[in-house]
């Protein structure tokens, strides 16, 4: 993946691309919430992340393959591994060095670095020392059933500041990218006061791209079976002991399910090539309010400030937080007035966003295919652009060329010599 630091500005004249999905939102998925008798069991796993007394000790685990044929598609990515943190959370993507002390990754981002957090309790835990725990995390298929999930359970955790809590969650992964947290016998300490309450939920491709929970003292989200919508990153889920009044105690029930339901994504229109775009014309909106070059063109993410947009795109809470900022003048090359732009004046080290473009060059009567366009990256830092090339239909690329730093407009040609049906180019 590319890294850029300060600022990229490119257009494309030519760009060769292939049929794959668009994206949709984690904000966008379903939420359902249930209390199903049975449905939580401590299960016997494969496979053991961490237990005991090392559970006391912050960590993310390296890169977890699932096993051979198990892909787990989040926000319209297919994903073959996953890391996992001992204070809550499961993480996708990862493209930098993550704080392993963080404990809430839905709100600290620039401390975890990823393209996807899976959170069910994401606080700083410890292993529980409550009369009879046995705390583990495990992972594994489901021994129990054909329903085809990858299951990785949180069991007899406690917050570090109440070790005598007992916390019991399982993340259920499903192939059709459904996502279950099933909580199991969760019990505050009774003796503890702390307040301090996990932030529970999903978050996508930039920094309000969440689908997050809340419970609170009162009011009619005043359970966890009745969780309302958190209306910002910092939302918690109040999880207190009989300790505490004058509410009392407040935490999940046994066999409670949350379940997270993907959307669809949005399918491009593949192009047949040869094609040309010079990105002058007001950038297609999608039906979910989305803005894309065209039908044929898709980006990840769909917003947020490591998003792609074109250079005039204003300033709002889905488009960049300082648009003005590192201005360039000649907004567009070769007698052009625009460009698409991956502004990165105020993003954090190592982000990075996708721009893609979906043609069929299968048609194409000669043997030998070239990929031209004008880039334009006139920065201080290490900014760079990474062009790929897909002949499978985004199962697989090839890195193309990589282009760094150009104080003017200037064109570039990559020979892509013989592509055969339903070649992608990705830049990022």
């Amino acid at each position: 993946m590319n890294k850029f630091y300060y600022r990229a500005i490119v257009i494309l004249s030519l760009i060769l691309l292939s049929n794959i999905n668009g994206n949709a939102q984690v904000s966008n998925y379903g939420f359902s919430q249930a209390t199903i008798p049975g449905s939580y069991n401590n299960l016997i796993l494969s496979d053991t992340y961490q237990q005991g007394a090392a559970l006391s000790f912050d960590f993310i685990s390296p890169d977890i393959s699932f096993p051979t044929g198990f892909t787990f598609p989040y926000n319209c990515r297919n994903y073959s591994s996953f890391r996992i943190s001992n204070n809550g959370f499961l993480l996708f993507g990862l493209f930098g060095n993550p704080v392993i002390t963080e404990s809430n990754a839905i709100a600290n981002t620039n401390n975890i670095p990823a393209e996807g957090v899976i959170q069910p309790f994401g606080i700083d835990l410890t292993n529980s020392i409550a009369s009879g725990a046995n705390s583990s995390i495990t992972y594994g298929m489901d021994p129990t059933s054909s329903s085809g999930a990858f299951v990785i359970q949180f069991r007899d955790l406690a917050r570090a500041n109440a070790n005598t809590d007992k916390v019991n969650v399982q993340v259920w992964l499903y192939p059709t990218g459904q996502i279950q947290f099933r909580y199991g016998n969760c019990l505050p300490s009774s003796t503890s006061t702390s307040t301090n309450s996990p932030t529970v939920g999903l978050k996508g491709g930039y920094t309000n791209d969440i689908m997050v929970r809340a419970v609170s003292a009162t009011g009619s989200a005043s359970t966890w079976a009745n969780s309302a919508r958190g209306t910002s990153i910092f939302s918690t889920s109040r999880y207190v002991g009989s300790a505490i009044s004058p509410y009392g105690s407040i935490y999940p029930l046994n066999n409670l399910i949350y379940s997270f339901n993907p959307v669809g994504c949005y399918n491009p229109v593949v192009e047949a090539g040869p094609a040309c775009t010079s990105l002058e014309t007001e950038w297609f909106l999608t039906t979910s309010g989305n803005k894309m070059p065209s039908k044929s063109w898709t980006k990840w993410p769909l917003r947020g400030q490591n998003a792609w947009f074109s250079e005039y795109e204003n300033a709002g809470v889905t488009k960049w937080t300082n648009p003005t900022q590192g201005a360039y003048t000649m907004s567009g090359a070769n007698g052009t007035q625009h460009s698409a732009r991956f502004h990165t004046y105020s993003l954090a080290q190592d982000y990075y966003g996708d721009l893609d473009w979906h043609i069929n060059l299968s048609s194409c009567a000669s043997s030998a295919k070239e990929l031209n366009f004008y880039y334009l990256n006139n920065t201080t830092g290490t900014d760079n652009l990474k062009v790929y090339l897909s002949t499978n239909g985004g199962s697989t690329f090839t890195l193309l060329n990589s282009f760094g730093a150009e104080t003017a407009w200037s064109q570039k040609t990559i020979n892509l010599g013989v592509v055969v049906a339903f070649p992608k180019i990705w830049t990022v």
